[in-house]
């Protein structure tokens, strides 16, 4: 039938539409469904007109439950023009009207741990393997040493955190090489000179080779590497590590008392020098540069675990669960003085 125009794929050899207006296409590369009529991006945080507000919570809208994942639980997030990609257990999905082809990925690896936006118009998608598709839709797979955790692109290549160790791509992208020997990392995170890794509850930062360490935090879970700074989600808070100054490597506890120790699961820079942050208790909050501050919670009793954190604009973050996928709002003029 020709060529898949928009779609991952050489050929189109069937298509079907769905009683629900879902268009089924068979191709080469697989069995692919496309969503026509998904809406923008700007309109994930509103209800159905006539609808009940689904969560009596102030700042804090649920995606809405169709077409839009909410009950979709995510660990990697990437948003783009008037659309996103969601990645997880299942694969990739692509939602709204992003500026790649309007697929669901059933094919590209399962248990994604990241997706990145390669500078380029391409995207990466780190799972089981590496899967980078191209702004002109070609799609690419790099075999990767073991089971991904975490994933960054740094210096124009990729970096891939495994059992044994952190790879880096080589020049022409083909294969990966192991560029620092530090095991079981649990997440890499690029910041403005260098990358940051945690490894068995330690900070660590990576460059030329080698892996320094900070040791002055409590367990770390989360990271978010900004200028002169690593906010940093513990288990027993928000902690920030100082850079520069008489003592670099200096530990602040950010919010003192503020957080009751609770394990924050989850850390983003929000672009400004400060940080969005996840609690294990259902706590969403914001830290800014200057030091205000705010925080709403998630339904109780049982709040969704978070995975990740991905800023959508100044008042508002996305919040990526085990058990869906959430826009949260807290406007800047809510934020209080520490």
């Amino acid at each position: 039938m020709g060529a898949a125009r928009g779609l991952v794929a050489g050929a189109v050899w069937s298509v079907d539409v769905a009683p629900g207006g879902e268009v089924w296409v068979g191709t080469d590369r697989g069995l692919w469904r496309l969503r026509v009529h998904s809406p923008s991006l700007g309109e994930v945080g509103s209800e159905p007109e006539g609808s009940a507000p689904s969560v009596q919570l102030r700042s804090a809208s649920p995606v809405p439950r169709s077409p839009w994942p909410a009950e979709i639980g995510g660990r990697a997030w990437l948003e783009g023009g008037r659309g996103a990609f969601l990645g997880g257990p299942e694969g990739v999905r692509a939602l709204g009207q992003p500026t790649a082809p309007l697929v669901i990925w059933w094919w590209p690896p399962a248990g994604v741990v990241a997706l990145l936006d390669d500078g380029d118009g391409g995207v990466w998608a780190v799972g089981e393997r590496a899967v980078h598709l191209d702004r002109r839709g070609q799609l690419d797979a790099l075999s990767l040493p073991g089971r991904a955790t975490a994933a960054a692109l740094w210096g124009q290549r990729l970096w891939v955190a495994s059992a044994d160790g952190v790879w880096r791509a080589d020049p022409s992208g083909q294969r990966l090489e192991l560029a620092v020997a530090l095991p079981d990392v649990v997440a890499l995170q690029a910041g403005p000179l260098s990358l940051w890794a945690i490894s068995r509850g330690l900070v660590f930062q990576l460059s030329g080779g080698l892996s320094k360490p900070y040791m002055r935090t409590h367990a770390a879970l989360s990271l978010a590497p900004v200028d002169g700074a690593v906010w940093v989600g513990t288990e027993d808070g928000l902690e920030r590590i100082l850079l520069g100054g008489e003592d670099p490597g200096r530990v602040e506890d950010v919010l003192g008392e503020g957080d009751a120790g609770v394990a924050m699961l989850a850390v983003a820079a929000d672009g400004q020098g400060g940080c969005w942050f996840a609690g294990e208790d259902g706590s969403v909050g914001r830290v800014r540069a200057d030091g205000r501050r705010g925080a709403l919670k998630l339904p109780d009793p049982d709040p969704p675990k978070a995975q990740a954190l991905h800023p959508h604009n100044e008042d508002s973050v996305w919040l990526l669960t085990d058990e869906g996928t959430w826009l949260l709002r807290l406007p800047v003029d809510e934020l209080r003085a520490p």
